[in-house]
């Protein structure tokens, strides 16, 4: 089908009554324990799990409609962080359109690892396949960082750290996460930078603050590959 000219804010527009697919495969890598599965289950299901899981390997799908009229159908691909999985995990990155390197902002070693492992393995595996860099557990963040700027977006502030509060009573999280300092938003920015990533968000899965927007950016990355841009003081933060 041929696209059509009609007056709209994004000039080229499809005919929405033979929408056009698009399949786009994201395989998610990252430590363990860092919230990718979580991040997954939220964005697909809404459902945000009370109980840890390791997860091997795991695939979720949902279907996006742009504002052009084309359905975006998002495979996405749940990995293990843990390194008895190493010689596998390679095995989902075929065909990847599009990284997320996730890390916790309440966890340095997660941070750290982006640069020390997560990068060497997928550029050894995929060299151009664009990546998404995303903090996660934002929420435990609180307010510091920026945090405040990101809850307000969605009213996630005094309901999320009460959340987050229970959660940590109940042994949720990595080791060693609440005696780790806080990732700063400018040092993710910083790393993404390193890192050549085409964007960095910030979100929480518990309250969802950020959540689409993490998507958003994938499906962004694939369809418009030389979209480069940077906002300041704003929860996503493409790079330059």
């Amino acid at each position: 089908m041929n696209p059509v000219e009609r007056s709209g804010e994004s000039g080229i527009f499809f005919d929405t009554q033979e929408p056009q697919f698009l399949n786009l495969k994201c395989v998610v890598v990252g430590d363990g324990a860092v919230g990718k599965t979580s991040m997954l289950l939220c964005y697909t299901t809404n459902t945000f799990p009370t109980d840890h899981m390791p997860t091997i390997f795991d695939n979720y799908s949902k279907n996006v409609t742009m504002r052009d009229g084309r359905v975006v159908n998002l495979g996405l691909w749940d990995t293990a962080g843990q390194d008895e999985y190493a010689d596998f995990r390679p095995l989902s990155y075929s065909a990847a359109d599009c990284f997320i390197v996730a890390f916790s902002l309440c966890d340095r070693e997660s941070f750290r690892n982006v640069e020390q492992k997560w990068l060497n393995e997928l550029r050894s595996k995929a060299p151009k396949t664009p990546i998404v860099l995303v903090g996660t557990k934002l929420d435990l963040r609180g307010g510091g960082g920026g945090g405040n700027s990101y809850n307000s977006k969605r009213g996630g502030g005094s309901m999320g750290d009460r959340l987050s509060n229970d959660m940590r009573a109940g042994g949720g999280g990595s080791n060693g996460e609440e005696e780790s300092e806080p990732i700063s938003e400018a040092e993710g920015q910083a790393l993404a930078r390193r890192i050549k990533a085409v964007s960095y968000v910030e979100c929480s899965s518990l309250v969802q603050t950020n959540l689409s927007l993490v998507f958003e950016e994938v499906i962004e990355a694939h369809v418009n590959p030389a979209v480069v841009k940077i906002e300041e003081q704003k929860s996503c933060c493409a790079i330059q």
